[in-house]
């Protein structure tokens, strides 16, 4: 409208070409200068837009790691309170699963001992990836360690994995008086086995399938875990 406005005020005050052009440039660049404007105010709004999405989108991440995670309980009590909130994992009611699992990797005890995972083949695994940091993961603990008496003389495998260094691990499980197998790894996981956070549980089956994960703390030791491991131990 003011352009309008602005040539119409030129053509009644003056019929002089040389003015009418320059009046013509001005309104050109003017056109100019405000169709570039709102080019980069598109530009900006859609970049602040991005913006937005990408940072609401690492929040929500960092909140999913923080919520399975957090602080590990600062005492016995609390640990053993946390571990009594636990629940049993979901189990499926039937097996079915198409994912296979990648074996191609190796874990290190506690010892300094490496052994590759692919010498458990041929086994049912149960792969729990943790960390000493990890609040869900420590209240855990206990029923796992009660899991792996159960089931120590099976052919079924519990490994803990954590990417901690080695001294740290060693010092933890130590304090804590556990027993049982704990690994830890330097090397980049499998695709199949990473996850946004911990902790992170994988059943493997004899014949290479994972055939149930969960994510976040759980009670292991219930005679649910060892049911579904012993139906598990049938798929070859």
């Amino acid at each position: 409208m003011s352009l309008l406005f602005f040539r119409i005020v030129m053509l009644w005050k003056t019929k002089d070409k040389s003015i009418m052009k320059l009046a013509y440039f001005c309104e050109f660049n003017l056109n100019l200068q405000i169709n570039f404007l709102i080019k980069s105010m598109k530009k900006s709004a859609y970049f602040l837009f991005c913006l937005f999405i990408l940072l609401a989108l690492v929040f929500s991440i960092n909140c999913g790691v923080q919520v399975k995670t957090g602080n590990p309980p600062a005492s016995e009590t609390e640990v053993k309170q946390a571990s009594e909130n636990l629940s049993v994992p979901p189990f499926p009611t039937s097996i079915n699963s198409n994912t296979v699992a990648d074996y191609n990797w190796s874990v290190t005890d506690l010892k300094g001992k490496t052994t590759k995972v692919a010498e458990w083949k041929n086994k049912v695994i149960l792969l729990n990836m943790w960390a000493t940091w990890c609040g869900p993961c420590v209240a855990e603990l206990p029923s796992l360690q009660k899991l792996y008496e159960k089931t120590k003389d099976q052919n079924i495998v519990i490994a803990l994995v954590s990417n901690e260094d080695q001294e740290t691990v060693n010092e933890f499980i130590k304090k804590k008086n556990f027993s049982l197998p704990v690994y830890t790894t330097a090397q980049e996981l499998p695709e199949v086995f990473t996850s946004y956070a911990i902790p992170k549980t994988f059943i493997i089956s004899p014949n290479g399938k994972i055939v149930f994960d969960h994510l976040g703390g759980a009670k292991w030791d219930d005679d649910a875990s060892v049911k579904f491991l012993n139906q598990v131990a049938q798929l070859k």
